[in-house]
């Protein structure tokens, strides 16, 4: 069975990578963010699509979040494959008020250690490497996720800075329009309705190009808001190597958003099947009991005398087995 689920993962992942052209290695889930160019800061000049993802990788709040998680789940294997402590007991008996201080008593010091013989300590790293993978496959799912949103924005950006570019030649246009029947009413070649309509044209123009720059704005905002900027008013501006075709690009995008989700739920049954797996093992593991050990010293105050002790308690599975 798991070996149907893997082999159907891998051609649902070679699908994408076959039906995405352009899709370079680092659009197929492993690392899509590149840290080692990360930038510190905005640069002066307009923001690349690499400028933006070296950002995102280096400031991102999400990002934080999943390395630390990732380094959390590690932590915890190390945990698990850790021995319980021992424990260090001393008893003072037959401690009387006609002897001075401890000196007619019975001391005793023992030291015990528990030990799991039955795979409790394997069962547990097995629960804790699952979970590192499901924090993995997480971690890689999330920075997927978030790097083509971050692409989406940058291309939504650069697509409204064109179509602002384009709105200030249209009012351009417009008002050479007007200055032109203006001139030509003024010769008397021209009809005083014609300059209404064209300053009307103005008008329309003037008003895509304020709402043009509003929507640039909020297009700024958004992408900022991937690398946690709070500084307000953002003036940055962004720059493609090309004149892409946008609607396509992003087309594009949303379409590697759709078939990576369905290879999502895939993924994450088949590690949750695999963690419940290890849960299960470790509860059958739980339900066997531990071995503890112990060795001391005692010192007989009535005659001065030592002794050597050596125990070993085994818990009796009889009022509560485990049944859960």
């Amino acid at each position: 069975m798991n070996g149907s689920v893997y082999i159907l993962i891998l051609f649902l992942v070679s699908c994408v990578g076959f039906f995405t052209p352009g899709a370079d290695a680092s659009e197929i889930w492993m690392a899509p963010f590149d840290t080692t160019g990360s930038v510190s800061g905005i640069p002066d000049s307009a923001l690349t699509l690499s400028d933006v993802l070296g950002l995102v990788a280096s400031k991102n709040p999400t990002l934080r979040a999943l390395a630390l998680q990732k380094h959390a789940s590690y932590n915890r294997l190390k945990q698990a494959g850790l021995w319980t402590n021992p424990e260090l007991e001393t008893e003072f008996e037959n401690v009387g008020w006609d002897e001075p201080g401890v000196n007619g008593s019975d001391i005793t010091i023992l030291l015990s250690q528990e030990f799991e013989f039955f795979g409790q300590r394997g069962a547990r790293k097995q629960v804790a490497r699952a979970a590192i993978d499901a924090t993995e496959l997480q971690t890689r799912l999330s920075a997927y996720d978030l790097y083509l949103e971050t692409k989406r924005r940058f291309y939504d950006l650069a697509h409204v800075q064109q179509s602002l570019e384009l709105s200030r030649i249209s009012l351009a246009l417009t008002k050479s329009i007007v200055e032109n029947i203006r001139f030509k009413i003024s010769k008397g070649a021209a009809l005083q309705s014609e300059l209404l309509l064209a300053q009307l044209e103005e008008q329309r123009a003037q008003l895509t190009l304020d709402q043009t720059q509003q929507e640039m704005q909020v297009k700024k905002t958004m992408l900022a808001a991937l690398w946690n900027n709070d500084s307000g008013r953002v003036s940055f501006a962004v720059q493609t190597d090309s004149e892409p075709d946008f609607t396509s690009l992003l087309q594009r995008i949303s379409e590697i958003g759709d078939m990576i989700d369905s290879t999502r739920t895939l993924m994450q049954l088949n590690q949750q099947t695999v963690l419940l797996r290890a849960e299960r093992s470790l509860a059958v593991a739980e339900a066997r009991p531990s071995v503890e050990l112990s060795g001391g010293y005692r010192r007989i105050g009535a005659d001065d005398s030592n002794t050597l002790l050596f125990g070993i308690a085994l818990p009796l599975p009889i009022l509560n087995r485990n049944q859960g």
